[in-house]
């Protein structure tokens, strides 16, 4: 314990690991946990009744002061990353010390009760918090004195209004203590004028951008108003424009009369030759049925639904200068309804059933609520693109109305808005680390000083200023809306922290030697303090490396890989040296290009590591000058001995293998490999030592977190975007990072526990406060602008899965359908899982063909085969091979899933939508996916991974019944397995060849295809497919009709029921049974031993005639009665195979077959030899018909008799 007296004479305790050696030393026997988790024994330490000095900083910990005046300090220096610290003080005077620089990323506040999470994870839980006094930015331990407040002021400074009398209410985020720091105030003409500024570390800049800039001067529409000024009445007028701008207007309409205009569009400069057409001109009208769960929604003039058929809602009459209602209709002077003629159309009808003609329908207005009627006007405009303007119907009016009201409502509705400048940082050169410090604060720009003696950089940042104005307008070229500001700063990073792995080997006066350990980003590579050198005069000369392209190129990012100055020469924040690669990785900004007026949005931060290679066999010395008391002096920099570290940095991993090509011999495989995967991170396994084609012979092990928005987990991935994008951003307020709950949680690890029973690959959860060694790492979030989920290959990069969430409800019960294995967010979630194993999407060949070197459309799988049906990594999911979903050279996202149309089920549908909006009754159709990895994704997953060989390897039957649909793939690695499909009464086309695709139902509409649901699109019965390595050697049939087609790599044994079943490749080898039916067998055999038993039966139904169908060895001569001892209950025998054969009869062979005339059919070059004794008895068109000992025989004319 270290224990100290300060000028106040206080006890000061600072508690760490290293003063209680021992179990059970220490305050009530305690020994503070040495690790940083959250797993640890929670203690509890009460202090003496004198006056402490408390520095909070162990694991599950309560500090309790007693009855003296304690003074708790929190510090981010001594609070151990994830802690979860617990403060209580109920005696005497207490105080809490926020030490400068702690930043708060979240906060809780209860009426007498806190908790604040810190940058670092830790929790700190302040119990009886109003009882506390809250020094911000004080420190006792060093004399520094802060802010003082009280709770509730202190709970208004992190930007509660009034602390809440039940509940909890969270204040603001990310919030640094910084109140000893000095706010410096400028303008921007200012900055600018002068020198570039250097933002101290004591310091908060704040520079004003108001009145740097002059809105633009535009015209404004204060006169398209109607003008009642000279007006008694309101007589002779048909519509009052209330307002007008740009964008939109209000309007009354006079009350009983009908076919009146209402509104002159003539300024909208709609094309005068367009005339009233959905392609090019049309409107919609706001609909809303005036109940608490009706929907809204702009309806179209012609309409489908189930009260109206096909009708036309004729309300309006459009011209392009002008809007008129149609002549049937108007608005009640009551001012509550309005009436409207519906034209019956009926086109689903046949002709002769249409009623025709037409009803009047009466509407409610809603005036005076946020439904009130509106008109949408559309329209493209000569660059063929859609624009619309929105007239919103305010009220009727009629003769009697009193003119002052109208006068006062336009008075209102024009009442001057002023026209603003809205500012949004649209650029920063180190996003990574300085990010968080330049803010903006409305129309200030806001930056906060960094870490004294950290490295120093020019941060250049970029501001667009929108001219905005109150009547909406837009300028015509959308460059002269906004104006680009440049600011150009010093600054340091305020969380830096020096960290020094280099040990001098050996040292003279011009060269020094030194070892490093890998992936320490901002490495101190040499401590220049002793040089005596002069500020500013540091400057790193050369560096000689193996270049991996030129030596030029290297030196293009010489400031992002180094750091010098007086203090010290390092790698810059972002720059690190990789053991595993051999090679110098750097976080890398791609800027704005001054040239390039278009390439101002999509700015990225990358890890670049293509500068330098193949380090370790190569010198890497740095070559750096400066001067010293005035003097010029050169010294150089030798790393001479490298060392491997096990986990990577907080921007890197070691857990990525990389091939020399994903081109294989397999096309379906090709379509999805990518050329890297984990590294096996195995104890037993040096993955570097091992062959290629060794990889997937040994167990893989990945690690893997969840974020967690409190502890401030944020992907690397999002330091890159500026703006709202389709991606994931911690720094804008539509992105919401979402802690996910254990249903959440349960989607991600169900998918990897399913994907661990495939392959060989072993994943284990880590803890939050593990987050950033984690090699996956999921993040949850929520947005309210663009969205999507993404993730990437595996690479030198951390691994981040990224998964939107559009609402955080889904998972507040397992057994809603969304997160089950079949929903739609478990299936995009494993399309995620699947990037971050190293699959692509499968129609990355089709769109970026172009970008391929060598491309070559034979080593890949045609664009049918990008399918939902084959791999969940595609976007589209459809039946029909005529359908080219790539046509148009990128994928089509609209009518490509797969809808169930299976009535019932035993999970709640929570994801159900609405047939249409004016019918809001649940459609019981949903999203329907496959649970597990499909067929290709386990070929291209067990290729880089390898297939477990004992998952499903034992005897299995593969059944299900009507009340769920199938739609999955089948993976079987061994034993006797059979499909067994007894349950139904419906037809089937099944396929028992590995890769095939099996229809189960024929005709049953089980599954909706190619469309979005209500569509008449394509509808199939259920579905199941064999993966590549899935061997089925039984099959049990329906009631129905069987269309089976065997595996002829194995033997099969066939049972089809009731039902005309149709089997194919089938061999003497197999074992079939085709029941009752008519039935059809097609085999294949060149010989026919009689002492080897054969067992292929068309059944024994004296009702039904079953054919087989022989496929013979070509031009031989067969012996029929062979054939027919073999086949047995066959009443027809068809050898038609293309070939020539001679067919054998004897007078054994003149059978009847259960009760029915045996017949044989062939080629027209086949011939049939009979009996002498046989005799012609009979014809038809078909047959002729030959007798031996009573017994008729039908031989097909096409056949020639010898």
């Amino acid at each position: 314990m270290c224990l100290m007296c300060d000028i106040t004479g206080r006890d000061y305790f600072h508690i760490g690991p290293e003063d209680y050696p021992d179990e059970g030393s220490g305050p009530q026997g305690y020994r503070p946990s040495t690790q940083d988790t959250n797993t640890s024994v929670k203690t509890t330490l009460n202090f003496n009744s004198g006056n402490n000095i408390i520095v909070a900083s162990e694991d599950g910990t309560t500090y309790r002061g007693l009855s003296g005046d304690d003074t708790y300090i929190l510090s981010k220096e001594t609070i151990k990353a994830n802690a979860e610290i617990t403060l209580i003080d109920t005696e005497g005077k207490n105080t809490i010390q926020l030490v400068d620089g702690l930043k708060i990323s979240e906060s809780l506040f209860a009426s007498n009760a806190a908790r604040l999470t810190l940058s670092n994870g830790a929790e700190i839980t302040i119990n009886g918090a109003d009882k506390f006094t809250f020094e911000l930015s004080a420190n006792l331990t060093n004399g520094t004195l802060g802010v003082s407040k009280t709770f509730t002021e202190f709970a208004e400074y992190m930007g509660i209004d009034s602390l809440p009398t039940t509940g909890t209410q969270s204040g603001n985020t990310n919030v640094t203590i910084n109140e000893l720091k000095t706010k410096t105030k400028t303008d921007l003409q200012t900055l600018l004028s002068g020198e570039m500024r250097t933002v101290q570390s004591t310091e908060i800049l704040e520079v004003e951008l108001e009145g740097y800039l002059t809105l633009p001067e535009v015209p404004d529409f204060t006169e398209s108003t109607t003008d009642l000024s000279n007006r008694d009445d309101l007589s002779g007028l048909d519509s009052i424009v209330l307002y007008q701008d740009y964008e939109k207007a209000t309007i009354a309409i006079r009350a009983d009369k009908k076919g009146i205009k209402i509104f002159d569009t003539s300024f909208l400069g709609i094309n005068p030759d367009y005339t009233h057409d959905e392609d090019i001109f049309t409107y919609r009208f706001w609909q809303y049925l005036g109940t608490e769960t009706s929907n809204t929604w702009w309806q179209r003039e012609k309409i489908g639904s189930s009260n109206y058929l096909d009708s036309i809602m004729d309300r309006l009459e459009i011209e392009p200068n002008a809007i008129y209602l149609s002549p049937e209709t108007y608005f009640d002077s009551d001012g509550e309804s309005y009436y409207f003629k519906v034209i019956r159309v009926q086109e689903r009808l046949p002709v002769e059933e249409r009623l025709g003609g037409f009803f009047i329908v009466e509407e409610k207005t809603f005036f005076d609520t946020e439904n009130a009627r509106k008109i949408k006007l559309w329209w493209k405009d000569d660059d063929d693109t859609w624009q619309n303007y929105i007239i919103r119907i305010d009220s009727v009016f009629d003769d009697s109305t009193d003119i002052s009201t109208y006068q006062e409502k336009i008075e209102a509705f024009n009442s001057t808005t002023p026209n603003t400048i809205e500012y949004e940082i649209r650029d920063n050169s180190y996003p990574y680390t300085t990010r968080d410090q330049i803010k903006l604060d409305g129309s200030k720009l806001v930056v906060d000083g960094g870490e004294t003696n950290a490295e120093t950089n020019s941060v250049k940042i970029t501001i667009r200023a929108y001219f905005e104005y109150s009547n909406g307008y837009t300028f015509e070229n959308e460059e002269d809306s906004y104006e680009d500001l440049t600011v150009t700063i010093k600054l340091s990073d305020d969380e830096f922290t020096r960290t020094q792995s280099s040990k001098i080997i050996e040292s003279t006066a011009n060269s020094t030697s030194i070892s490093i350990v890998e992936d320490n980003a901002g490495d101190v590579l040499l401590d220049l303090k002793d040089f005596n050198i002069d500020p500013g005069s540091a400057k790193i000369n050369d560096v000689k490396i193996n270049y991996k392209t030129s030596k030029s190129n290297f030196e293009t990012y010489l400031g992002e890989i180094f750091y010098i100055d007086e203090n010290f020469l390092k790698f810059s924040e972002g720059a690190l040296y990789d053991y595993d690669g051999d090679q110098i990785l750097f976080i890398h900004h791609i800027r704005n290009d001054d040239n390039d007026s278009n390439n101002d949005v999509f700015q990225y931060t990358t890890i670049k590591g293509d500068v330098a290679s193949d380090v370790r066999n190569n010198d890497f010395e740095i070559t750096f000058t400066y001067k010293s008391n005035g003097k010029d002096f050169e010294h150089t920099l030798k790393i001479i001995e490298y060392e491997d570290s096990d986990s990577g940095s907080f921007i890197t991993q070691d857990h990525v293998l990389t091939t020399e090509t994903y081109i294989t011999d397999n096309k379906y495989m090709n379509g999805l490999n990518t050329d890297t995967r984990f590294t096996h991170s195995n104890p037993d396994v040096d993955s570097t030592l091992l062959k290629e084609d060794e990889w997937n012979n040994y167990e893989t092990f990945i690690t893997y977190a969840f974020s967690n928005a409190e502890k401030g987990n944020i992907p690397i991935n999002s330091y890159s975007v500026f703006l709202d994008t389709c991606f994931y951003n911690p720094f804008i307020e539509n992105d919401t990072l979402w802690t996910p709950n254990d249903n959440a949680k349960n989607v991600v690890r169900e998918i990897l526990a399913r994907t661990s029973e495939l392959f060989k690959i072993t994943f284990t959860e880590v803890e939050e406060n593990n987050y950033d060694d984690a090699q996956m790492r999921f993040s949850f979030y929520e947005t309210t602008g663009g969205s999507v989920s993404y993730a990437y290959y595996p690479s030198i990069a951390r691994t981040d899965v990224v998964l939107h969430v559009a609402r955080t409800e889904i998972f507040d019960d397992s057994s809603y359908f969304v997160i089950s294995p079949q929903g739609q967010f478990t299936k995009t979630a494993r399309h995620e899982v699947g990037h971050t194993l190293g699959l692509s999407h499968p129609f990355n060949h089709f769109v970026r063909k172009n970008l391929i070197k060598d491309y070559d459309q034979n080593n890949y799988p045609e664009y049918y085969y990008a399918n939902n049906l084959f791999t969940v990594m595609g976007y589209a999911e459809f039946w029909d091979k005529g359908i080219d979903k790539y046509a148009e050279g990128k994928p089509k996202w609209g009518g490509s899933s797969a809808y169930s149309v299976v009535p019932q089920y035993d999970f709640k549908l929570n994801d159900q939508v609405p047939r249409n909006p004016s019918d809001p009754s649940p459609l019981l159709s949903h999203p329907l996916r496959q649970p597990n990895w499909s067929r290709d994704d386990i070929l291209t997953l067990g290729f880089k991974y390898g297939l477990r060989e004992d998952y499903n390897a034992g005897d299995n039957t593969y059944s299900w019944n009507e009340d769920k649909n199938i739609y999955e793939t089948l993976h079987d690695m061994g034993g006797n397995d059979t499909i067994d499909l007894s349950n139904y009464d419906w037809d089937m086309k099944i396929d028992l060849n590995p890769g095939a695709v099996s229809e189960v139902g024929i005709n049953q509409e089980r599954i909706n295809f190619d469309a979005f649901i209500g569509d008449d699109s394509l509808k199939t019965g259920d579905v199941f497919i064999l993966s590549w390595s899935t061997v089925i050697e039984n099959y049990i049939g329906s009631n129905g009709s069987d269309d089976v087609t065997l595996n002829t790599s194995v033997v099969n044994t066939i049972n089809t029921g009731a039902g005309d079943d149709v089997i194919r490749n089938v061999l003497a080898t197999d074992i079939v049974n085709a029941g009752a039916g008519s039935d059809t067998v097609y085999i294949s055999y060149t010989t026919l031993d009689p002492n080897i038993s054969v067992s292929i039966d068309g059944g024994s139904e004296t009702s039904d005639f079953d054919w087989i169908i022989c496929d013979l060895a070509p031009d031989t001569e067969k012996d029929f009665t062979l054939c027919r001892t073999a086949f047995v209950n066959f009443e027809g025998y068809d050898f038609t195979d293309g070939e020539k054969q001679t067919i054998t009869l004897d007078s054994d062979d003149f059978v009847t077959v259960n009760s029915q005339t045996l017949k044989i059919k062939g080629d027209s070059n086949d011939e049939i030899s009979l009996p002498q004794d046989a005799v012609q008895t009979n014809s038809d068109d078909l047959y002729l018909y030959y007798t031996l000992n009573d017994v008729e025989i039908g031989i097909s004319t096409d056949l020639m008799i010898i």
